[in-house]
């Protein structure tokens, strides 16, 4: 999965892009519960594959 795939992922649960973080990093927030989540951005190159289970489950429970 490349950072465009999980991207829309994060819009399907309701996570919005606020701000480049530090580095290679973009920070994504819910307006729902306050909470934020970052994700690495590397081109095209995809992400490995635990990590994006990671952050998936993360959207998923907050």
């Amino acid at each position: 999965m490349n950072y465009k795939q999980l991207v829309k992922e994060l819009e399907k649960y309701g996570w919005e892009f606020e701000r480049e973080g530090k580095g290679s990093h973009m920070i994504f927030s819910n307006p729902h519960s306050k909470n934020i989540i970052s994700v690495p951005f590397h081109g095209n190159r995809d992400l490995p594959t635990g990590l994006a289970k990671k952050i998936l489950k993360q959207a998923k429970q907050k």
